[in-house]
């Protein structure tokens, strides 16, 4: 089974990184954007949660940086 990762970075070079690893067929593998803005923790991308940074570090998401 194939570890999930999170995004670093929910804006437009997360959601590129993101198109990129869909093209690439690796979607499933990402858990959701990882965000320090408040007014968007909570929604989600393309049916990705974003979430705070504490969550991955709970959870010991490994964070590709965007």
């Amino acid at each position: 089974m194939s570890e999930k990762i999170v995004l670093y970075g929910a804006g437009k070079h997360g959601r590129k990184m993101l198109d990129y690893l869909k093209y690439q067929g690796l979607e499933n593998r990402v858990y959701g954007f990882c965000d320090s803005n408040t007014r968007i923790i909570g929604t989600t991308i393309d049916n990705k949660p974003v979430i705070g940074y504490e969550e991955p570090k709970e959870k010991k998401f490994p964070f590709v940086i965007t």
